[in-house]
């Protein structure tokens, strides 16, 4: 009875022993496992069960009455797990080596032999010998369970620290895509704020610009047109009392200088004084500003203004801008282009699928080599450089189109002229 409680304990512990194996635990499929094999050796433990219950260690009877059912039934079984452990020991994760511990020749090599003398046993009827053998085979299974789940918990513990690494780099990617989105939203919000920062300051300037020039036309014009007056009496007074004539040639000379100075002052608050938008619109204005500029300049300027045109959509504030990005681009024409001809055209655009406003100003001087970008200004010659009359004037024009929220290009060559290319949205 104690070979039968051994026998029923045996078949417990496999029964309770974990695991899957290693191949399961590693997601390799082989063709045999140890848990596998164990497996097999159940189904030849149900087996000897039956052959035990057929005859007992107790009974003494010849091999040929040994019970040839349950005798067969046991030695197919042996064959079946005999081929399983062949099977395990010829499995590529045994052959490859990577179950270092299932290498072992003390571990692997004992249970061949075991089987061959269980089956030898089996064959001359010993049943004592049978369930001597099989609790020996059961000591060696359990060894392979035993390896076989040590090694499956160490792979664990290696892809458990790969997923740890795994984690902590993608807590870290995460950080950083997290710095990166703040340091972008800061960018962003620090742009607009400089563009907010710029548009004042632009309006700002227009305010002074309008104050400057109403300054000039209240004090100093009208105080010049005394000065003319006091220097026409002077000549009234003396009037035959010069015989040598020199009183009458200075006052004139005077005089003289006294209208010119009040022309030029009159000209530079026409400049600084933007336009009258509530009674002309832009197209008018322009009209006016490449009429003076021609008369000024000596340069012919043509404008082009198709039938339809209309800017009305567009605010009063940002009708200015548009009218300073020209008269910019002709000022840096009659500074620095060396043209003899100049065209504005003037008309409705498309600029991202809305209605837009285009202006071209074109001329046909020496050209040069054009910024590509407001950066790219950086590069242009200053004043402080010799022979260089500067560009302080197209970053002035950037930052206007930066408040019309447009685009400015400049198309240019060496020799070739210049096309100044205003887009700007209406609305």
């Amino acid at each position: 009875m104690k070979s039968l409680f051994d026998l029923y304990a045996g078949v417990l512990l496999l029964c309770l022993l974990p695991g899957k194996g290693f191949a399961a635990g590693t997601g390799v499929e082989a063709p045999m496992s140890a848990y596998e094999v164990s497996q097999k050796w159940m189904n030849m433990e149900t087996e000897l069960l039956n052959y035990v219950s057929a005859r007992p260690p107790s009974e003494v009877r010849p091999p040929e009455e040994a019970g040839p059912p349950a005798a067969e039934k046991l030695l197919a079984a042996l064959d079946d797990f005999s081929k399983s452990v062949d099977g395990f020991l010829q499995s590529p994760l045994y052959e490859s080596g990577r179950l270092t511990p299932f290498s072992q020749t003390d571990t692997t090599g004992n249970i061949t032999p075991l089987i061959g003398e269980l089956e030898r046993a089996i064959r001359a009827g010993q049943t004592g010998a049978v369930l001597n053998l099989s609790g020996e085979i059961r000591k060696e299974l359990a060894r392979w369970l035993y390896l076989d789940s040590a090694m499956a918990d160490t792979i664990h513990l290696k892809y458990f620290y790969q997923f740890i690494v795994l984690i902590t780099l993608i807590v870290i990617m995460s950080v950083l895509v997290w710095r990166l989105t703040v340091s972008l939203e800061k960018a962003r919000v620090k742009g607009k704020e400089s563009a907010a920062f710029s548009r004042q300051v632009v309006l700002g300037q227009e305010q002074e610009r309008s104050r400057i020039a109403r300054e000039l036309h209240d004090s100093v014009a009208q105080e010049l047109s005394v000065l003319e007056m006091k220097v026409s009496q002077i000549l009234y007074r003396v009037g035959p009392g010069d015989p040598s004539g020199e009183i009458q040639a200075l006052c004139s000379g005077l005089s003289a200088g006294h209208t010119e100075l009040i022309a030029r002052i009159r000209a530079i608050c026409n400049d600084l004084a933007p336009p009258e938008f509530r009674h002309q619109g832009l197209a008018d204005a322009l009209r006016k500003l490449c009429y003076d500029f021609e008369k000024a300049a000596g340069i012919e300027c043509r404008i082009t203004v198709p039938e339809g045109f209309s800017a009305g959509p567009m605010p009063v504030q940002m009708q200015l801008q548009c009218f300073r990005l020209v008269q910019e681009a002709l000022a840096n024409i009659r500074k620095h282009a060396e043209a003899k001809e100049a065209t504005v055209v003037l008309r409705n655009a498309d600029y991202g699928g809305k209605p837009a406003l285009l202006i071209c100003v074109c001329d046909d001087g020496k050209g040069f080599a054009p910024p590509q970008s407001a950066a790219d200004t950086a590069r242009l010659p200053s004043p402080a450089q010799a022979d260089s009359p500067g560009h302080f004037g197209i970053r002035g024009m950037y930052e206007r189109i930066a408040i019309l929220g447009g685009r400015l290009s400049f198309i240019s060559e060496e020799g070739e002229g210049t096309m100044v290319k205003i887009e700007a949205p209406l609305v």
